[in-house]
């Protein structure tokens, strides 16, 4: 049995997960809300979080998570949630899908 380590808000992971996994959104890299129209995962949670568009667009993770107070502090730059997130968004490519389903599997909700 895995160890859940991170923890959420149970109504922000419930509408995080349930846009992730909708196909609502472009999944892009690099920021939270490209040129493009393509959203990173935490570019979705900020979605979710109350931000508009307008307010994260062009901004990468570092210049837009303190944005937002009520965005969940795990979840901003420099928590080790964030990198995994980033790193599975960006670097490795996984889909907003599977995503979806790690964190699901390994954040505990409250």
């Amino acid at each position: 049995m895995k160890m859940k380590v991170h923890k959420l808000p149970k109504k922000f992971i419930k509408k995080w997960l349930t846009a992730l996994r909708s196909g609502k959104y472009e999944q892009g890299k690099g920021y939270l809300k490209n040129t493009d129209e393509k959203y990173c995962c935490l570019g979705v949670a900020c979605l979710v979080g109350g931000l508009t568009p307008d307010e994260i667009g062009g901004k990468c993770i570092i210049s837009a998570m303190s944005l937002f107070d009520e965005i969940p502090k795990k979840l901003r730059s420099g928590n080790a949630l964030s990198g995994w997130l980033v790193e599975m968004n960006d670097i490795q490519g996984k889909s907003f899908l599977e995503i979806a389903d790690w964190v699901e599997t390994n954040v505990e909700v409250y």
